[in-house]
Order: structure tokens, then sequence, then C-alpha cells
């Protein structure tokens, strides 16, 4: 299995785990959003990283590159050094 088939698994499986959260309450409640926030976080920098290897992925996640990502998903105008 290759580091990309590894992520998009990863993805799968939080998504199904916020699915299956949707009735919880409280601490469970917010784990679940965080689950969801990773599951987009993973998807943007995948997205950033065109078909580049997994390893070339994680110099995406600087906290700029980070911030870029948070402001494409929210229709914000994102950081001039991306």
């Amino acid at each position: 299995m290759t580091g990309r088939e590894v992520i998009a698994e990863l993805v799968v499986e939080l998504r199904a785990s916020v699915e299956a959260a949707e009735q919880f309450e409280g601490e469970m409640r917010n784990l679940a959003a965080y689950a969801k926030a990773l599951a987009q976080a993973l998807d943007c920098i995948r997205s950033a990283g065109g078909n580049r290897s997994v390893r070339f992925l994680q110099a995406l996640t600087s906290p700029c590159s980070l911030n870029c990502c948070h402001a494409r998903l929210h229709n914000l105008p994102a950081c001039s050094t991306a």
C-alpha cells in the first residue's frame, strides 16, 4: 500500500467516524469535530500536493501552508508567501 493510499484510507475512516458520532454529545462530539477538521486538512494538503509524493507533502504542513489551506476552505485571502 502506498503512502497516498494510506492517507486516502485515513480520510475515509475519519469521515466515517464523524458520521457515526453525529448522535453523540459532549466530549465525543468535540472529538468528532477534530476528526472532521483533520480529514479536511488532509484533503487540502493532498490537493495542494498534486501528484507529488507523500514525503513531499510533509513540507506543505508548515504553518503558512496550513493557513493558506484554511483560507481556501473558507474563501478567505491566502497568505502572500505560499
